[in-house]
């Protein structure tokens, strides 16, 4: 089983946000493979606007000289679980993950971590966390992902040790069960309706050529809800290769 930790502070392992992450999972105790990308100590070129990736389904800077993202993006779709985690900036996310985030707007589009889990861990000197979890809820609802929890962790916390390892303890127990039980995924009503509007802007031709094309091979008007297309997909649309099953978005099972 593989978890995919992303982060981005400039601080790197001494940040608050790692620290919380890196308890949750210790206490995990689990045999679980562990990658830890801090984005701020990566090369990843902000987005040029230019639509490429709408029009054709490729960043030109995913081949640019020194660029990371094509790698970043290939630890996300091989990991079983994503751990997300900012700071608040100005009741925002972190610049590092911004840049991340606008580099994959196109897999919003195609739902692309359907199937996934994940866990936000927002840390923060006294508020903002609303704003910034709220923002980070929404981003993976429309990835495709299932939000297991949402876990803030403020100086209130950092100095009540015993408060702060319940905390982290509650944390690692439901990765933990989102990890082992990876084929059971719930999805949200807004979720459900984004899946209506892919399907109404796909009928009124209104995506660009990528994106219709990518949608016109996942028969989208096939299936009347997201909770159906993501069960139908896995059993009927996909090839078994080995341990895994190969598709379009990143399933595995």
């Amino acid at each position: 089983m593989n978890i995919c930790v992303i982060t981005g502070s400039r601080k790197g392992n001494n940040s608050n946000t790692f620290r919380a992450i890196r308890d949750i999972i210790g206490e995990m105790k689990d045999d679980f493979n562990v990658d830890y990308i801090n984005l701020w100590e990566k090369c990843i070129t902000p987005c040029r606007e230019c639509c490429s990736c709408f029009d054709t389904g490729i960043c030109p800077l995913d081949k640019s000289k020194g660029d990371e993202m094509a790698s970043i993006k290939e630890k996300i779709l091989q990991a079983d679980y994503l751990i997300i985690g900012t700071g608040v900036f100005l009741h925002n996310i972190n610049s590092a993950l911004s840049v991340f985030l606008e580099r994959i707007a196109l897999w919003t589009h195609l739902i692309k971590l359907l199937g996934k889990k994940c866990t936000i861990v927002v840390s923060t000197a006294s508020n903002g966390h609303m704003n910034v979890a709220g923002y980070l809820n929404k981003i993976a609802g429309f990835l495709g992902l299932e939000v297991i929890e949402i876990v803030v962790f403020s100086q209130m916390e950092f100095v009540n040790p015993e408060y702060y390892q319940y905390l982290v303890k509650e944390s690692a127990r439901k990765i933990r069960e989102g990890v082992l039980n990876k084929y059971e995924v719930k999805f949200t009503d807004k979720q459900e309706e984004y899946f209506k509007n892919i399907k109404l802007l796909y009928e009124h031709n209104a995506f660009s050529p990528y994106e219709r094309e990518y949608w016109a091979r996942q028969k989208v008007l096939d299936y009347a809800s997201l909770n159906e297309y993501f069960e139908s997909f896995i059993v009927n649309n996909l090839k078994k290769k080995g341990d895994y099953y190969e598709q379009e978005t990143c399933i595995k099972i």
